[in-house]
């Protein structure tokens, strides 16, 4: 298994303070958060040198262009890496929760789904 502390140094992130590992998405991937003295990241760690991961990476890199995903810090292809800062917010299936403000979140949702749809990638393939 990959410590997924190896992927923050000292010099650019500060200590590690926390690795918690996030169980809520359907990737596959290996997801986990991490406190650093630099503040809060994201690590997903797929399998090194997977398909498709130079054309994720850029996905995620133009949906972070356009303020619908957060930015991306660190990766590394041969390791399968990628360090995002740290989405604020609650889960969505916690807002979804609260009847008060369900139907507010699911336009929300909606609208972020447009822009993200919206967004010109003429160079990546069609993907899920």
């Amino acid at each position: 298994m990959r410590n997924p502390e190896s992927f923050f140094p000292k010099g650019r992130f500060g200590g590690v303070k926390a690795v918690a590992p996030v169980s809520m998405g359907l990737s596959g991937a290996g997801v986990y958060a991490v406190t650093t003295e630099a503040g809060e990241f994201f690590l997903r760690l797929s399998a090194p040198g997977q398909e498709g991961f130079d054309e994720m990476l850029a996905a995620l890199k133009l949906a972070a262009g356009e303020g619908i995903a957060p930015r991306v810090v660190f990766a590394a292809h041969n390791d399968g890496a990628v360090v995002t800062e740290r989405a604020r917010g609650i889960p969505i299936g916690a807002a979804l929760a609260r009847p008060g403000v369900r139907q507010h979140v699911l336009r929300r949702v909606a609208e972020t789904l447009a822009r993200l749809h919206a967004i010109p990638a003429p160079d990546l393939p069609v993907m899920d």
